[in-house]
């Protein structure tokens, strides 16, 4: 820093201090877009190897599962697929009949995406009600979106006390962004985590982080799905811009589906380098599959490749939210804390998210979190602080000007300046207490006589019948509750546990909520039953009705059902002398269950192929059932009888000797 003559009589020389935050570049990205166009290139390729000397490869077919799709944010505006596939509920199926060693499935698509909140204009009760049943699989454990006792107890302590489904969720999802590490070390694991163990570990890829969202959001009878597809950054860690990405939506009645990117820390809404793909119940599930009929090869498939090269970007509008930063005390002394309110204005007439971040400033510290989440309901106004305390070993010759910054993620920016000098009061932290905990912001004042209580689902039951829940109290040791739900009831604590009969009359999850008094104090806590009605079965079977001897005829088995679902499923399909399994470790919708029979198993005229499914339901029961088509063997020759007949003679001594 130069030295004046003007300091020797008396003139103040003003210093700014530059923000250490980057300038926005000029030029818009994919995340500061309002909307952006691109185009994706995707390609699969699959090899037929050859194994053996009667190498054949009679037909094969794919399931494309990963491609742009049209949702609220992205509209797919023109796409070219080769060779032609047929849409079916799981994703694109393209066949091929005699294929060559290699085949491959190209994508072209032109999409646009949109920066923009899905609206929620109306409060929405909870718990919620009305919960369709085809949203049933989305509100249950997964293989790794599944559930313990510090979920259960995370999820309901952050929606207790709360109303307003949307303020459940944003307290999900703020905790989540706030206390799970984003980590790439699993990656070296030999399987991603289990939400059970992420919310151990606190740290996570954006699948791990998001399946305990979507675990979280379901315990409190929210339904909550995992999306898949690509997204832009511009992190450090990665060495492209655009990678594969996990997401999650949650359902809201009267609205739909409304994302959550917990990884990113958007609420309510995407940036425009998001690129949706598919949706599923859980985490797990592969962007392309293959498989083939023939003898002595094997399939090699590569994986998904996907380019993504942007077109065209939009500014972004508007966003409805304002921001006045303000600081009551702007001229302070070296070493004093100053408190900065940022009070933001949500002009539209549904609910906004958005995340602001206080820039740091060059000789301060800061004394709280540099950033906040919030959520503004239709038209409120909220004043959040920022306490920041300015270095006590600046030159005392000069006075300063501070230059605080706060940036909202949506695109506002807003500065107040604080002017430092030797002559002016220095404030302590603790002088701003008062207003901190007396204003309209701020962290609410910890209750010295809160309690919690959280209960666990009980067992699955069918409709009519009771379920027990275990209940824990903690915050306090008493020997009696009063709970209050539809009546009030005193309930004896032993070693500070309870438990609650409800009985279920409707199929479905529901969650109720209860509120519990211990003398002058009250919490309010939830209870989550699941009850169905029992499980049954649709199964349609489909196959040629007739075969040759030297054909390989595909038996397919369209199954759906209602009630419970089935879980540790057997399905088998037996020909007159031989079958074939499949196990499914559950059924979360409509199925289809593909068999692949040579028509030499089958015997001279009509033949019984029928079709076995056992299953536990979510209740326990175990149950069977057996459809059967008819098929006939035409064409059949000489030496076909004499083949026949010697398989048949082989088998038959087998049978004795056994």
């Amino acid at each position: 820093m130069p030295r004046h003559a003007d300091r020797a009589v008396g003139f103040a020389v003003v210093v700014l201090l530059f923000l250490l935050l980057s300038q926005r570049a000029i030029a818009l990205s994919p995340g500061d877009a309002g909307a952006m166009d691109a185009d994706v290139r995707m390609r699969s390729a699959v090899d037929f190897i050859a194994e053996g000397p009667a190498y054949q490869v009679s037909d094969a077919s794919g399931m494309i599962r990963w491609y742009p799709r049209d949702d609220a944010l992205q509209d797919v505006v023109d796409i070219s697929i080769t060779p032609s596939v047929d849409i079916a509920q799981d994703g694109l199926r393209v066949e091929w009949s005699s294929p060559d060693n290699r085949e491959a499935v190209t994508i072209n698509a032109q999409v646009r995406t949109r920066n923009a909140v899905v609206p929620v204009r109306e409060k929405i009760s909870f718990p919620l009600v009305g919960v369709a049943p085809e949203l049933e699989p989305y509100l249950q454990q997964g293989a790794f979106t599944d559930t313990s006792v510090a979920i259960q107890q995370q999820a309901q302590s952050l929606a207790a006390g709360k109303d307003d489904a949307y303020d459940v969720v944003f307290a999900l999802a703020d905790w989540t962004t706030r206390n799970v590490a984003y980590s790439l070390d699993s990656l070296r694991a030999p399987a991603i985590q289990r939400s059970s163990q992420v919310i151990v570990s606190r740290q996570g890829k954006c699948d791990e982080i998001t399946a305990l969202f979507i675990s979280m959001a379901r315990e409190v009878g929210i339904p909550a799905r995992f999306v898949v597809g690509y997204s832009y950054t511009e992190s450090e860690l990665f060495s492209e811009p655009w990678g594969a990405h996990g997401w999650a939506e949650v359902w809201l009645p009267g609205v739909g589906w409304v994302p959550f990117d917990v990884t990113y820390g958007e609420y309510g809404y995407l940036d425009a380098g998001h690129i949706r793909m598919a949706s599923s119940v859980d985490v797990s599930e592969a962007s392309v599959s293959y498989e083939a009929r023939g003898r002595d090869f094997r399939i090699e498939a590569s994986t998904l490749d996907i380019a993504i090269t942007p077109t065209h970007f939009d500014a972004q509008g508007d966003p409805g939210v304002r921001i006045v930063l303000d600081a009551p005390r702007s001229s302070v002394g070296f070493g004093s804390t100053v408190l900065i309110l940022a009070t933001v204005t949500n002009e539209r007439d549904y609910y906004v998210s958005t995340r602001l971040d206080l820039a740091e400033t060059k000789d301060t510290d800061s004394l709280s979190e540099t950033y906040a989440n919030v959520l503004l309901h239709p038209y409120e106004t909220r004043t959040l602080p920022f306490l920041v305390r300015i270095k006590d070993d600046l030159d005392p010759g000069y006075r300063y000007t501070f230059p605080f910054v706060l940036h909202g993620r949506l695109g506002v920016e807003e500065m107040v300046m604080i002017d430092v000098g030797a002559g002016f009061p220095v404030y302590g932290e603790d002088e701003f207490s008062n207003e901190i905990a007396e204003g309209a912001f701020g962290p609410k004042p910890v209750d010295a006589n809160a309690f919690s209580i959280t209960c666990d689902r009980g067992s699955v039951v069918y409709v009519g019948e009771s379920t027990v829940h275990a209940c824990a109290v903690a915050g306090l040791h008493v020997d009696q509750v009063t709970v209050c739900g539809d009546g009030c009831e005193h309930v004896v604590v032993r070693g500070d546990t309870f438990s609650i009969t409800k009985a279920s009359v409707e199929s479905g999850t529901r969650t109720t909520a209860y509120t519990a008094r211990v003398g002058g104090r009250e919490t309010t806590f939830y209870v989550t039953t699941r009850a169905f009605e029992p499980t049954r079965l649709f199964v349609v079977l489909d196959a040629p009705v007739t075969v040759t001897p030297d054909e390989v005829f595909t038996l397919v088995a369209n199954v759906s059902y209602t009630g419970a679902m089935p879980l540790e499923v057997t399905a088998t399909a037996t020909v007159p002398r031989t079958s074939a399994t499949k196990e499914l470790e559950r059924m979360t919708g409509p199925t289809v269950l593909l068999f692949e029979i040579p028509g030499k198993t089958l015997r001279p005229g009509m033949n019984n192929v029928s079709f076995t499914l056992e299953f536990s339901d979510e209740v326990g029961s175990k149950r069977s059932e057996t459809s059967v088509i008819e098929i006939e063997l035409v064409d059949v020759g000489f030496w076909d009888h004499v083949l026949f007949w010697a398989s048949d003679a082989e088998n038959w001594l087998e049978g004795l000797f056994d």
